[in-house]
């Protein structure tokens, strides 16, 4: 049997490690896989967590080399860093947000190394996911790499995570929502009959996810503003990262480029200077307003838009810097009719060009 025509379901990492202090765990998990770590990470992140992980990995006995990384994960660093990982490193520890870590697991699949990540905000699923995202060299998206490996092990330190800026975790609670309605992409609900069960399966996960973040998002991000990991805030981590990534993983990235992903890649490919200092879950958030319209739900629209400014975050294409105009309206639409699952016969065009005008502050239709 030719197993490249086989599909195979990727679930996220191979362990996943969350509480307070457990940044101490990083040695002995990059021991298991071998004696020679490379560390690369943000100056940020390093700051917060690297002096933590170098300590495991001495006590750990395994020897290591730190690299701080700045700008954009483009393919001519990931290659890059894969080749300095190839000069007798036996894994790489990732540390930060969604850029460093999709790098990190990038280099390591070129390197043919296993990968650890340590996130160090709760903004998106990036540390779980077996999924990362490239851009150019001034931060336009350039293409998503479906990775053959799921990551080794998942160090989330809760005191690391609390330590973030709130509005790290409210832009990660709206990526998270959004696979919910993503994973429906273009019907209000799935049927279990016409639905292949590791889909089903998934969305029923997500909808979870949304219930539980719809009802308790609020107060989570309070929590977080306070810098006091309480269990809720614990719970969000979870869900954030390793809950939201399993779901993507169970769905081969189905929640990561339907039209609110979709929408996202769309704006960091053409409109990068514009939206450049919003996050990655902010510029989501805008997009499922238009998966709402197109998912024949543009009643939601109006709920959501309050929603997400209740969280403090943008919630038109105005609102993160880019004109609302026809012209910019159609070069989106240009973009995202070619997004994996945005293409026939699944889609449809006439439908997701109506439903970006959702997209616009105030343009709640019947």
């Amino acid at each position: 049997m030719d197993q490249s025509s086989l599909i195979n379901y990727k679930f996220g990492a191979g362990r996943y490690f969350q509480e307070s202090g457990v940044l101490s765990v990083t040695g002995a998990e990059a021991a298991r896989l071998g004696r020679r770590a490379y560390i690369f990470g943000s100056t940020h992140a390093l700051a917060a967590a690297g002096r933590g992980v170098e300590k495991s990995l001495a006590k750990a006995g395994v020897s290591f080399e730190t690299e701080v990384y700045a700008g954009f994960p483009t393919l001519e660093k990931i290659e890059s860093l894969a080749q300095k990982i190839k000069n007798g490193f036996d894994v790489i520890i990732g540390a930060g947000g969604g850029r460093v870590i999709d790098a990190s697991k990038a280099a390591a699949e070129r390197a043919g190394v296993p990968v650890i990540t340590v996130p160090t905000t709760a903004a998106t699923c990036a540390a779980f996911t077996p999924i990362s995202l490239c851009y150019t060299e001034d931060g336009r998206f350039d293409r998503t790499l479906w990775l053959e490996n799921e990551v080794a092990a998942v160090v989330a330190d809760t005191d690391v995570l609390a330590a973030a800026p709130a509005r790290y975790l409210a832009a990660g609670i709206l990526d998270s929502m959004a696979k919910y309605v993503e994973i429906a992409n273009g019907s209000p609900k799935l049927d279990f009959d016409e639905t292949p069960v590791e889909r089903h399966s998934a969305y029923y996960i997500a909808e979870y996810i949304f219930n539980v973040l719809k009802a308790r998002a609020a107060e989570a991000v309070r929590d977080a503003g306070n810098k006091t990991c309480t269990k809720l805030l614990n719970d969000v981590f979870f869900i954030n990262i390793a809950l939201t990534g399993m779901v993507s993983g169970m769905t081969r990235g189905k929640g990561q480029t339907a039209a609110a992903h979709a929408f996202y890649n769309g704006i960091r490919r053409l409109f990068c200077a514009e939206a450049r200092d919003f996050l990655h879950g902010e510029i989501v958030a805008v997009g499922l307003l238009s998966q709402y319209a197109y998912n024949s739900q543009p009643e939601r629209v109006s709920w959501l838009r309050g929603f997400v400014r209740g969280l403090g975050a943008p919630a038109s294409l105005s609102e993160i810097g880019v004109a609302e105009t026809e012209e910019n309206l159609s070069a989106l639409f240009d973009f995202m009719k070619e997004a994996r699952f945005m293409q026939a016969p699944n889609a449809d065009e006439k439908k997701l060009r109506a439903s970006l005008e959702y997209v616009c502050g105030g343009a709640e239709r019947a």
